[in-house]
């Protein structure tokens, strides 16, 4: 079993020990294959089969907790097993028991929409208002429907006959006896609920039962549960998750009487708008101060063993008509590694410069100059159509008043509108700001320009930012084109333009030029088949630059369009006249063909238009 495509079932997991508990349930395990996965996949998975269904089993390397790292591991998941129908995100939480919920250390708590929440409830996105209580803020979406419809199928057979997860679990550790130690049943004495009032003694890390008391007045008395009781116990509700881990006795209890909260995790509020999942929790504390990790390899048992009789529910044949996760979710949102706040992405694009490179003036659509013509000729589709070239057009294009560069971006956006996975990126080569155009800053400032629009920003950017802002030092060229071929690597095809690369007049300023565009090519030559197709536009560039840098390039100049290292692509201007007298204007055409010298049309098409346009209309030429 080595195709990705074949894994209906996407399992996450947090931490290693839950990691290991859920591959223990699998009945069979997979070969894993190390070379299908989707680039920049970090993920560590275990591929196998559990109750009929193909399951990938995944964790962070090293574990880790939080938001944002749940959401890499299901991004990355999602990416490198597109057939995946459900989700499941199965582990250890911190237990919210109440009167009304007697929730035990090893009992399994289980994300089910009420009328509060979606099954997972953001406790950290909101505002506090005084007599108010917590607003909340932001949205999560619900589990799967085919996963509770599972659970409410699975939860009228527990009515009914009970379950065997504890009989599941020690019928494991009889096979598996290196796991005893770690993950079986600790002693019912060590499930202690502290009264909210008090709190183990900070620094303190011995028993609790030592420091803290075991009379009446601290613990909270509870009856013990009889033979024809579940133990564990599955409770189905709303499951809190934030960025902060909750120790705290007074807020778990507000929490749960405010918002019905049955148990506390970090990771869950990061999954749900990128992978809607089934939430399970093992409880393995109370979410106060006097937490520890004995409980935590049971209740990462106690969970899988659930979350592995749901999947009983589940028909795999049935499964297969469910939407494919990764169709469901747009590609944009899929390889948003981790939220930013608005604040925070401004900060990191503001670091990677100040400047902004974004065009002096916006393409003008319908006015007929001359690159509009250009658009439809054969030179310019020929470009379009072969991956990883450049066009050039030559300084004498006078930039201040053609609307060649945003004309073209106009053209490019309009023709992949429908298509999200294409980058189109201008850059604008300001002259004003000569002493801060080095190579280093000309990417920072193409990076920037690459990522500013996008709704999240690339993790690829934030971790170089975190790389560098402690230090307070810059990023070095290999860094910033790596960054590039990350955030590109998320696209089908890339068309980066530049204009007005001749602004630079001194030899330092020009040498710097020439190592931006060198760096340019790098990227343009790389060999990975998995490297997005990046194709430019350079606006005036002059020729000799281009030749020295050996770059292949389709060009306007000299009379001819001219691709350098490729004899065999050569074009005269007859041919762009021929292809631009099928859609253009008669006189425009005739004024061309009139004049003394048929390269200056191409080389100065304003000075054409201001001398043929008038209010809309064509200006008749003076017949021969």
């Amino acid at each position: 079993m080595s195709d990705p495509a074949l894994y209906t079932v996407g399992w996450i997991c947090a931490i290693p020990t839950e990691y290991v508990a859920a591959c223990e349930f699998l009945d069979a395990e997979h070969e894993r294959p190390d070379d299908v996965f989707s680039p920049n996949d970090e993920n560590d998975y275990t591929l196998g089969e559990m109750a009929g269904h193909n399951v990938v089993i995944a964790v962070r390397p090293g574990g880790g907790y939080g938001p944002s790292g749940a959401a890499t591991v299901a991004v990355s998941m999602i990416s490198s097993f597109p057939n995946i129908r459900v989700g499941l995100m199965v582990g250890i939480g911190g237990g919210a028991p109440s009167a009304r919920h007697d929730i035990r250390l090893g009992d399994v708590v289980v994300s089910v929409p009420n009328d509060n929440s979606g099954g997972v409830f953001p406790y950290d996105q909101g505002i506090a208002i005084q007599d108010r209580g917590f607003q909340q803020r932001g949205h999560l979406n619900s589990p799967p429907s085919v996963a509770l419809k599972a659970v409410s199928g699975l939860r009228a057979r527990y009515k009914l006959e009970g379950h065997r997860l504890k009989e599941n679990i020690e019928a494991l550790l009889v096979e598996r006896p290196m796991l005893r130690k770690k993950f079986r049943r600790p002693s019912r004495e060590t499930d202690r609920l502290y009264n909210s009032h008090i709190v183990h003694p900070q620094g303190e890390k011995g028993d609790c039962k030592e420091l803290c008391g075991n009379e009446a007045t601290h613990v909270v008395q509870r009856y013990e549960r009889g033979e024809y009781e579940d133990d564990p116990a599955i409770h189905y509700g709303t499951i809190a998750s934030g960025n902060r881990m909750i120790k705290d006795a007074k807020i778990r209890d507000a929490l749960a009487k405010e918002h019905e909260v049955l148990c506390f995790d970090i990771e869950a509020a990061g999954v749900m708008n990128v992978m809607p999942c089934l939430v399970v929790r093992g409880i393995c504390n109370y979410a106060d101060t006097h937490s520890g990790h004995e409980w935590q390899g049971y209740a990462a048992l106690t969970a899988a063993a659930y979350a592995k009789d749901v999947l009983n529910m589940m028909i795999p044949s049935k499964l297969l008509l469910e939407t494919q996760l990764a169709t469901t979710w747009s590609l944009q949102r899929l390889h948003k590694d981790v939220q930013i706040d608005k604040a925070d992405k401004d900060v990191i694009l503001n670091w990677l410069t100040p400047i902004d490179n974004g065009p002096e003036q916006a393409g003008v659509i319908g006015v007929p100059d001359l690159s509009s013509l250009l658009l439809r000729s054969e030179l310019f589709q020929n470009w379009l159509l072969k991956e990883r070239q450049n066009l050039y057009f030559p300084e004498a294009l006078d930039r201040h008043q053609s609307y060649l560069a945003p004309n073209i971006v106009a053209y490019l956006r309009n023709q992949f509108l429908q298509d999200p996975t294409v980058s189109i990126a201008d850059f604008y080569c300001k002259s004003d700001d000569l002493h801060t155009q080095t190579p280093e800053n000309l990417l920072a400032g193409l990076l920037k320009r690459l990522v500013q629009d996008l709704e999240d920003l690339p993790r690829a950017v934030s971790k170089l930012y975190d790389a560098h802002k402690t230090q307070h030092t810059r990023p070095v060229v290999y860094e910033l084109l790596t960054t590039i071929q990350k955030v590109l690597k998320h696209t089908s095809r890339a068309f980066i333009i530049i204009d007005a690369l001749d602004d630079y007049t001194s030899t330092s300023i020009i040498n710097g030029r020439e190592s931006f565009l060198t760096a340019l090519l790098e990227l343009q030559r790389s060999r990975d088949p998995t490297d997005t197709a990046l194709s430019s536009v350079l606006a005036n560039a002059h020729p000799e630059k281009l030749r020295s840098l050996e770059i292949p390039t389709f060009s306007m100049a000299e009379g001819k369009a001219a691709h350098y290292n490729d004899t065999e692509s050569v074009a005269s201007l007859d041919d762009v006249i021929s292809s631009l007298a099928e859609s253009s204007s008669p006189y425009i055409l005739q004024r061309i063909a009139n004049c003394a010298d048929l390269q200056q049309a191409f080389l100065n098409p304003m000075k054409l238009l201001r001398e043929h346009w008038t209010m809309g209309h064509w200006k008749k030429p003076q017949p021969f």
